[in-house]
């Protein structure tokens, strides 16, 4: 994140600190000695700093709980939660090669067909199975 800091702070750090701005020709200090001047042509543009970097970015891992939520009432008959997890997680591996919702298929109907369910299951399995593929789908 980038904070601006306003030239007005910069203007009043520099009266605290006794520093001044007079017009040409004016006595800009106690003895009567001139200060340098500028001229501005236009308004300072603001200083941006960096804040500081995190040291470590959490990172988001799988979610089984969610994925099998996700996928609860989603095929008749049910197949088993290790069954659930592993086509996601075999859906998770195809999205690592590279594959997308066409050519990844884990669900299919007993003639061999690809399932309706399948997209479904590609999709949860991208977003709590493998959240790093989330944007992909």
């Amino acid at each position: 994140m980038k904070r601006t800091i306003p030239a007005v702070l910069i203007a009043a750090a520099l009266a605290l600190a006794g520093c001044s701005s007079t017009a040409p020709g004016q006595a800009g200090t106690a003895a009567g000695a001139a200060l340098p001047t500028a001229t501005a042509t236009a308004s300072p543009a603001p200083i941006v700093l960096d804040s500081p970097k995190p040291t470590a970015t959490p990172s988001a891992g799988p979610d089984e709980a969610l994925f099998l939520r996700a996928m609860a009432g989603t095929m008749n008959p049910m197949p088993s939660d290790a069954d659930l997890l592993a086509a996601g997680y075999l859906a998770c591996k195809g999205m690592d090669e590279g594959g997308d919702h066409n050519s990844i298929v884990v669900v299919t109907n007993a003639d061999g067909t690809v399932s309706d369910t399948n997209g479904t299951l590609i999709r949860a399995a991208s977003q709590y199975l493998c959240p790093e593929h989330v944007d992909d789908f």
